[in-house]
């Protein structure tokens, strides 16, 4: 996740369409049937988080002559993982409180995975797929958008030297880079979804063409749309992801360029300013509120909805779901407020700063220290045969152990 502030303008569009996209993928999450395509939120997220990543990376190059790597991956950091680190201590020490100790050795690899960026590798192993359920297995694509953080700013570097030394214009070259990469990984997620979706669907690979057009797009001089124009491109793309969200189901293959699609449609549109017809929605309190805990609510809903069967022993009826989510809104807005803000204000330069950076560095480290070792612990313990029933929360059933 990227603040969505271009220069010093907070991009309310954005924001929309984050809030849109958690929504899509909470509503998949609790009731698949109200939004059988709501796993296409994370696309919509990964178009955003190139689109911005690549801005400010070639404006900073362009207006300082270089880009300073630690800067952009202490901002990084500063960004993801704090909040990220709290849910994970919080989901070891629940693990260790309500799940089965039979459950812990995979449960505490994916925590491991997810601590180390690299969940979204650990779910294509034997025994981690979609259908074993694990309080982390949404942190895959936190792996993913930061495999992509380590590797973008990288290439970018590369195409600005390139372009250099050639005498051609940056942005050219930039663009012709990101078409190449963004065409080979399109047809390799068509050809491996075809193949093998779940692994087009985790892997890196198939995802950099979605990171890689929102980057293009953030490439393009002087894009401008106004008036009806404007107007129009930003309904018919909202409508085509929201039709998407609505309709796709499985494994949409070469279909998901529609959604990718539609949400290049409503950036462009709103990159010189918000459609005057959409203004009202964009700007609404709630969906400004949603798109601002967007990213704690991606990392916390899923773990509340999974432990409740735990604690429980039943599965979550509608009601109790519904509880369960404005607990985790709650969540949320907390975490949002009382740490992501006040870590993002943390300045990463000026020696009177010092003392605050390595107070945030030492929590965070200290954390995620924690959870690594939990994890090896807990993934370390023989399993043992647990007569409790475990809630299974996807098939709404009670299933028990008969080995």
């Amino acid at each position: 996740m990227t603040d969505a502030i271009v220069g010093t303008r907070k991009r309310l569009d954005l924001q929309a369409l984050r809030a849109l996209a958690v929504i899509a993928v909470v509503l998949n999450h609790s009731w698949p049937g109200l939004a059988p395509g709501g796993y296409l939120g994370v696309d919509i997220f990964f178009v955003v988080s190139g689109f911005l990543i690549t801005q400010q990376l070639v404006r900073e190059s362009e207006r300082e002559g270089r880009i300073r790597l630690r800067r952009f991956y202490l901002r990084r950091a500063r960004r993801l993982l704090p909040a990220a680190t709290i849910v994970l201590v919080a989901v070891s020490l629940l693990t260790i409180a309500v799940i089965p100790e039979r459950q812990w050795g995979a449960v505490f690899q994916q925590i491991a995975g997810s601590a180390l960026y690299v969940q979204n590798w650990v779910l294509l192993l034997p025994g981690h797929g979609p259908d074993v359920d694990t309080p982390v297995r949404h942190f895959w694509s936190l792996s993913v958008e930061e495999q992509f953080y380590l590797v973008w700013p990288l290439l970018i570097i590369a195409g600005v030297a390139l372009a250099a030394r050639a005498a051609l214009r940056q942005r050219a070259v930039l663009l012709a880079g990101g078409g190449v990469l963004a065409a080979a990984s399109l047809i390799y997620w068509i050809a491996a979804s075809s193949a093998d979706y779940q692994l087009a669907y985790f892997s890196s690979l198939s995802r950099a063409w979605e990171f890689a057009v929102g980057g293009m797009l953030a490439l393009i001089p002087g894009l401008r749309l106004r008036g009806r124009w404007a107007d129009a491109l930003f309904w018919a793309g909202l409508v085509v992801v929201l039709a998407s969200i609505a309709l796709f189901t499985d494994n949409p293959g070469p279909w998901s360029t529609l959604p990718v699609a539609g949400t290049l449609a409503m950036i462009a549109a709103a990159n010189e300013r918000v459609p005057a017809s959409v203004e009202w929605l964009v700007a609404w309190r709630p969906v400004q509120f949603t798109g601002d805990i967007s990213y704690a609510l991606y990392l916390w809903h899923w773990p509340v909805l999974l432990f409740a069967p735990y604690i429980t022993g039943v599965p979550s009826e509608t009601w109790v779901m519904a509880l369960l989510l404005a607990g985790a809104v709650v969540l949320s807005w907390a975490t949002t407020r009382f740490v992501e803000n006040p870590v993002r204000r943390v300045p990463l330069e000026g020696e009177r700063f010092q003392p605050r950076r390595r107070l945030v560095t030492l929590a965070v480290g200290s954390g995620l220290a924690l959870t690594i070792g939990i994890s090896a612990v807990g993934s370390a313990i023989d399993a043992k045969n647990d007569p409790r029933p475990t809630a299974c929360l996807e098939r709404g059933v009670q299933t028990v152990p008969t080995d």
